[in-house]
């Protein structure tokens, strides 16, 4: 069992928060495909879990979730565009 779900005290959002924050770290440490789609699917879930955490979290952790995600997402999608690019220059 994650140690999220097995801590005591907290209430289960917050443990549903730790929870979905350690897969989510633990799926990136273990991404080893060397498959395209698989990585770009698995960078999309990244991103939309931190969405979901940055809303359902309150105060601080929020507003950095927010801005995480926000550069996440940015991030991910300036990849996408450059290799995009580049195959486009290739073909051409």
């Amino acid at each position: 069992m994650p140690a999220a779900l097995e801590r005591t005290g907290a209430t289960a959002p917050v443990r549903a928060r730790h929870f979905a924050a350690e897969a989510t770290d633990a799926a990136l440490a273990s991404r080893t495909s060397c498959d395209d789609r698989a990585a770009a699917a698995q960078l999309i879930g990244v991103g939309e879990v931190l969405d979901a955490l940055a809303r359902t979290s309150l105060g601080a952790p929020r507003r950095e979730l927010r801005e995480a995600a926000r550069h996440f997402e940015r991030a991910t999608r300036s990849h996408v565009r450059a290799k995009d690019a580049e195959m486009y220059a290739l073909r051409r």
